[in-house]
């Protein structure tokens, strides 16, 4: 049996997609938390029970996804929370522009965290910005 402790207070983020990832490779897991719920230092997130070689195959991506959603969902937060102290009108929405390959990783995190997502896909809304212009 395994199990995936926090380090730091913040913001779970990625645990459905942990679950994924082990069950995939073979794992039986186990959640203690929920995805958006605020953990401290020490708090064991996930637990699971399978060989070590097949958990070993998986380690530092699962801890990688985690750690990085997790501090995306962090982030925001702290931004919303800032937010919220001013007159009310302000919302922190993220950027359309992600790391390759992890838009829905860290769109989710930020949604998590509170956060407006703006859009997922060029197919949400109409969005005309100034390059569009120019061809016209």
């Amino acid at each position: 049996t395994g199990y995936v402790v926090c380090k730091e207070t913040g913001v779970i983020a990625g645990i459905r997609e942990a679950k994924v990832l082990l069950r995939i490779s073979g794992c039986k897991t186990t959640r203690t938390v929920r995805d958006g719920e605020i953990v401290k230092p020490g708090t064991r997130i996930l637990y699971t029970s399978v060989p070590a070689h097949n958990l070993l195959m998986v380690e530092r991506v699962l801890l990688n996804l985690l750690s990085h959603m997790s501090g995306v969902a962090t982030a925001t937060q702290e931004l919303v929370q800032l937010a919220e102290k001013s007159d009310g009108h302000v919302r922190i929405a993220c950027t359309r522009k992600t790391l390759p390959g992890l838009r829905y990783f860290e769109k989710r995190a930020v949604e998590l965290g509170g956060g407006d997502t703006h859009r997922l896909r060029l197919d949400d809304m109409v969005l005309i910005k100034d390059n569009h212009l120019v061809i016209t």
